[in-house]
This record gives structure tokens, sequence and C-alpha cells, in this order.
């Protein structure tokens, strides 16, 4: 039957072409969007919002997207959902019970969405390590929660704000001038295990190879910032990738 206009532009009733072979990411397992017969459908008892993006083409998801993320008013936060906006949606991505969408960058690589986190776990967290106050940190994860460079499995992901630790919990020895960090917030955990810290300096990078800290902004709004535009090079992120890029490198705080 193909596409149906009854049922309006960017949804697919039934899809009868081949809808695409099946993407093995390490154990994780990608459903081509939109997704087309049964025997390619993604397991039941996957988030709904996920799920509803299933029979979306491209241009649904990114309606579907531009709808969810419209009450955006940080600066960081729209940033990021602008250069967002420019990925293609790809695939419904699953591992165990858990589901996210991925996005493909026009530069090349992939980054991948996570289902919304409850707004009580998002409070209570941000409570808890005394966020409550940082809009911008509220606005990423209210609409970027589960973003990461990696599939479901692997590193490379901001981390959930319910599993949220302190750098102090990770055990690295630090020099004096950098024990201001040790109560900081680890944000995002690195393919190559960097970790992006949160503190009261700003945001930081702790650079496993060194052992040492580098800071980079004052801000969430100016990281996110830096981040969307950063982004757009298809790469992963870690200290290793600013550091051999320049541009991004000095836009980031590398020296």
């Amino acid at each position: 039957m193909g596409w149906d206009a009854n049922r309006g532009v960017g949804t697919v009733d039934e899809f009868d072409g081949d809808p695409g072979p099946l993407d093995w990411m390490g154990d994780a397992l990608g459903y081509p969007l939109p997704v087309g017969t049964a025997s390619t459908n993604p397991p039941d008892g996957l988030d709904p919002w996920i799920m509803s993006m299933a029979r979306l083409d491209e241009v649904g998801v990114r309606d579907a997207l531009r709808a969810r993320w419209a009450g955006i008013a940080e600066k960081g936060p729209a940033a990021l959902r602008e250069t967002l906006l420019e990925f293609r949606p790809a695939a419904i991505v699953v591992l165990g019970d858990a589901a996210c969408l991925k996005l493909e960058g026009p530069a090349g690589g992939a980054h991948y969405l996570g289902a919304p986190l409850a707004e009580s776990d998002l409070e209570e967290s941000l409570a808890a390590f005394g966020c409550s106050d940082c809009l911008a940190l509220r606005e990423f994860y209210r609409n970027f929660h589960g973003l990461r460079d990696s599939p479901p499995g692997e590193s490379g992901e901001f981390i959930s704000p319910p599993a949220w630790e302190t750098f102090e919990g990770f055990g690295w020895p630090l020099a004096e001038d950098d024990e201001i960090w040790s109560s900081a917030i680890v944000l995002f955990v690195a393919l190559n295990g960097d970790l992006l810290l949160l503190g009261e300096a700003g945001i930081a990078w702790a650079v496993m190879a060194r052992g040492g800290i580098r800071r980079l902004h004052d801000s969430v709004n100016e990281f996110l910032e830096s981040y969307a535009e950063f982004l757009k090079r298809g790469e992963g992120l870690d200290s290793y990738s600013l550091i051999s890029y320049k541009p991004a490198a000095r836009m980031l705080g590398a020296p």
C-alpha cells in the first residue's frame, strides 16, 4: 500500500517495500525508520515516546522533535536544539528494554537521544546535588535526556541524573590545586574514559591519561553552546578530540 495520504504527511500506514536490514551496533539493534513490516518491529514494552517515532519518516520525526523542544528558553539548550534538528533521524536503537533515537549528522557520525526522564526524577536529582537553580542544566536533561555519542551499552554518554556521582567517587588522585573538583558532578563519560565535570568552578575535563583537570567554561550554557557547534564536526566528545581539532579546541576552552 505504501504511503497513505489520509494519515498525514510524515506517517506510514503500511510499508510494503524493504525497510532495510536491521543494524547491529555492538549489543544493540537498530530498526531503520520508518519501521515497516511486522518482522522488523521493535519489541513491545519500549518507551512510548520513542515508539511514537516508529512509523514516522524523517520529516515527521523532525516535526515531533521540534514540537517537543519548542519551549526551550536557555541559550545553550536552544543552540543544541538547532544543531540536532539538522541531523537525520535514522533508526530506533534497542538494547534490552531501553531504546533511543539514532540521529545521523550532516558531517558523518551519529548521536543517540534517549527517552524522556520523569520530571520527578529530574527535580529530585537536581535538588540532591544543589542544582535546582541551574536552568540550563534542567532544560538540557528535560529535553535531551540520554544523549550519547555511541549506541547503548557503550561509553560516550551524558549520565542520567538519577545515576549521577561526584568525581571523588571515581578515586582519581588529585593535585592540591584540583581538589575543588572532588565534589563535582560527573556529567559525561567519554569513550576513552575522560570525564566531564560540573562543579562550583564551572565545567572541566578530567583527563584520564594525564590524571589532571582541564577547565573549560564558567557555565552550563557556555558549554552547551560550544558543544552544539562541536557536534557539527561529526566527532565523539572527549578531551583529545577537542585538542586535535583546533577550531573546536579553542571554542571549548583548550589552549
